[in-house]
């Protein structure tokens, strides 16, 4: 297997590549699914930083993962924590022996990495979830987040 740094050399190429490319070469009705696609391959990138994000640990000598989060990507404090609070729900996990776990939100995950929704999406879903009533279980509640991830990933948010 690659190592991280190698494939983000490469993205990093890309993007390059990318950016140098004529744009006027491409019609301007297939310059919206050239946006599709740069939307769907940002929406995975910032998937694949969750997943970093949700890893982040208090290291000794530096400020909690938020603030220390913030000062390395120059971010406000609110995004940092927003990330933070994202990735601990979409982010795979572990239980305290080591064992995987899936997200919290798993169907919202599996459509985040997907590159099928965005933070708006995101946060229509985190509101729904957080409105319901407290009486309806974890398995109506569970239900209800795939079927909002699986109807996010078709609309707008």
């Amino acid at each position: 297997m690659r190592s991280i740094q190698a494939v983000l050399d490469d993205l990093e190429g890309v993007l390059e590549e990318l950016s140098r490319l004529d744009v006027d070469a491409v019609a301007p009705a297939a310059r919206y699914t050239v946006l599709e696609r740069l939307e769907t391959a940002a929406r995975r990138q910032t998937a694949v930083a969750h997943t970093v994000v949700a890893g982040l640990e208090q290291l000794p000598g530096w400020p909690a993962p938020h603030i220390a989060l913030s000062d390395v990507l120059r971010i406000s404090r609110a995004e940092a924590r927003r990330r933070v609070r994202d990735a601990a729900l979409l982010a795979p996990r572990r239980s305290l022996t080591g064992q995987a776990l899936p997200p919290l939100l798993e169907g919202t995950a599996t459509a985040w990495r997907a590159g099928v929704l965005d933070g708006e999406h995101l946060a229509v879903i985190q509101r729904f979830l957080r409105e319901l009533p407290a009486a309806i279980g974890p398995v109506e509640t569970a239900t209800a987040e795939r079927t909002l991830a699986r109807q996010a990933a078709t609309l707008r948010p």
